[in-house]
């Protein structure tokens, strides 16, 4: 086996040769770019009574103030759950979601005169109090149907009321999360412009190239269907998509859920219609903490029944989750928590409190991350409430089935897990009493826990180009960021095809290519891999059958070394370049 790949992408990275949205200088229209700078409210709730523009309209350079009187009428959209789109778009009128959001956009030639100018205009509010502290004492709770990306909001097995009352013994707890931010290495940022035949083109970091397209097309009534969720489940866009919009993201500096369903390329794409020429926005970090998602504020409450030896019964779990009146998320806390533990009778449940903040949206592990916390720290204080070792507890609840359909895993070596784990720490050897062990004025403390994830396969599609010259394009719309899945997706596609890694190269983050789905869930390379290796078996039939070959026969064949070589016969090869250059 060859040695392991650098990061194809890595030199680019380090000698400051690569590109992302923040670096480009033009777009594929004419026109040479304008620079836009945002005003954004500093108050949460109310009206906007008036804004004073004209000072920034005179200032120098500037060709453009948009606010919510002259901007575009824009439709809704209707894409992926999550981020504000869905449920508040910008600069359509005056009321006031929260303190951050944008009021203006200022349009001139530099990206300074465009900044100095925003400084320039003067808002008058009609404020009214807004609700912004988490206090889960006072907040009128909502109780969703649907959380994350439509999962149920209730999951319940056995009978956990009646269990709860029956439990030789019971132990409830509380935890609590603090909201997290988004902080990816690059900012926001994009480039907008519109064709004389009314085609926009952004260029934008995004983790889902095609949901940021339709986005924005339904946005701007550009004909393409209001029907997303069904071109993800397809893997396929319009057949005339590529004629209304496209959508380009350059590497992505991180993501984590971040990127995607965002206002600014919106912003962007609504100032260049205006101004008439190519408008590039980029957010400050500051303006990243309003107009980028966060991961609400959680509250859960958890109770956990059972036997003193450590048998759960049941397990309840109630999350009061941080919402804002512009999202359309929910954090699917308890999405996870049923499938960790053999516990006979369980409730899982949301409800949401919705406060005068910018919109709750994903974030690295939706729900997992802050449940994970609260469950396994609620197992630990289990085994602590009833002198068991924590590791102990979690084998006596091992699920050796999936608990909540009884069916069997496909793989699972938890178990082994948790020896290697606790062999290799030394956890059968240390003092379990709390505060027991010391080095020198240093306690030192031993844990565990469980981690679970769920995993995920999308549409997806590929398209290979072979040339005579021995090498090979592969296209298809996914996304770097950092994460390393086109030097992964790279070397699949190397493999399939039989050459060697140089010879192959991925193009991707363009909806001009085949469509692929959101980069998330760790799901890029099992997904679009599949779809890779799919359309190298196509490949493979079409050579066989340019040999005259049995078209029938090509599992007959595989692709190796630049050559499509024989199973039975391995002395019958043809070379893949005199192949294609006789054909």
């Amino acid at each position: 086996m060859p040695p392991a790949p650098h990061r194809l992408e890595s030199l680019a990275k380090v000698t400051g040769a690569a590109r992302y949205s923040a670096d480009l200088t033009h777009s594929d229209i004419p026109g040479t770019p304008l620079h836009a700078a945002l005003v954004q409210s500093d108050h949460a709730q109310g009206q906007v009574a008036r804004l004073v523009v004209a000072a920034a309209e005179q200032a120098p350079g500037v060709l453009l103030v948009m606010t919510h009187l002259n901007a575009p009428r824009l439709r809704p959209i209707n894409t992926l759950p999550g981020g504000e789109l869905g449920r508040f778009l910008p600069l359509q009128d005056d009321r006031l979601q929260y303190s951050g959001q944008p009021l203006a956009v200022v349009v001139a030639e530099r990206a300074d005169q465009a900044e100095f100018a925003a400084q320039l205009i003067e808002v008058e509010y009609s404020a009214e109090a807004p609700k912004q502290d988490f206090d889960f004492t006072r907040l009128p709770a909502e109780y969703p149907q649907v959380v994350g990306a439509g999962e149920p909001a209730i999951t319940e097995r056995g009978q956990p009321d009646a269990a709860w009352t029956q439990a030789e013994e019971r132990l409830e707890l509380e935890y609590t999360t603090e909201p997290q931010h988004h902080n990816a290495l690059e900012p926001g940022a994009a480039l907008a412009a519109w064709d004389n035949q009314g085609r926009l083109v952004v260029d934008a970091g995004t983790q889902f190239t095609y949901g940021d397209a339709y986005a924005l097309a339904q946005a701007f009534d550009l004909g393409v269907s209001p029907d997303f969720p069904a071109v993800m489940r397809a893997g396929r866009a319009e057949a005339d998509f590529s004629t209304r919009i496209r959508f380009r993201s350059p590497l992505v500096g991180g993501g984590f859920g971040g990127k995607k369903g965002n206002a600014h390329p919106l912003l962007a794409a609504m100032a260049a219609r205006l101004a008439g020429r190519p408008v590039k926005l980029v957010l400050t970090r500051r303006q990243t903490f309003s107009l980028m998602p966060f991961r609400g504020a959680t509250r859960q409450r958890l109770r956990l029944g059972g036997t003193r030896d450590g048998q759960l019964s049941v397990l309840l779990q109630e999350a009061l989750i941080q919402n804002a009146h512009t999202s359309n998320f929910i954090e699917p806390v308890g999405e996870m928590t049923p499938k960790l533990y053999a516990c006979p009778h369980l409730r899982t449940g949301h409800a949401t409190a919705r406060l005068h903040l910018n919109a709750p949206s994903w974030l690295r592990a939706p729900g997992v991350a802050v449940s994970q916390f609260a469950v396994e720290s609620a197992l630990d204080e289990w085994a602590h409430h009833l002198r068991l070792d924590p590791l102990d507890v979690r084998l006596r609840n091992h699920a050796n089935v999936e608990p909540q359909s009884g069916n069997p895993w496909s793989s699972k070596s938890l178990r082994q897990c948790y020896a290697a784990g606790a062999a290799a720490i030394g956890w059968a050897d240390r003092d379990p009493g709390i505060g027991a062990m010391r080095d020198g004025d240093l306690l030192i403390g031993y844990g565990m826990a469980t981690a679970v994830y769920h995993v995920a396969q999308m549409a997806a599609s590929a398209r290979i180009r072979l040339s005579a010259d021995g090498t090979a394009v592969v296209e298809s719309a996914t996304h770097e960021l950092g994460q390393g899945s086109w030097t992964a997706l790279t070397q699949l596609a190397a493999e399939a095809l039989g050459l060697p890694l140089e010879r192959v190269h991925l193009q991707g983050g363009d909806t001009d290519l085949p469509y692929s789905s959101l980069t998330a869930s760790s799901s890029t390379t099992l997904s679009l891999g599949a779809a890779i290796q799919a359309a190298a078996d196509q490949l493979r039939r079409r050579l066989v059958a340019l040999t005259g070959a049995d078209a029938s026969d090509a599992g007959g064949w595989r692709l190796a070394d630049g050559a499509l070589v024989s199973e039975r016969a391995p002395d019958q090869r043809h070379e893949l370049g005199p192949l294609l250059q006789c054909h």
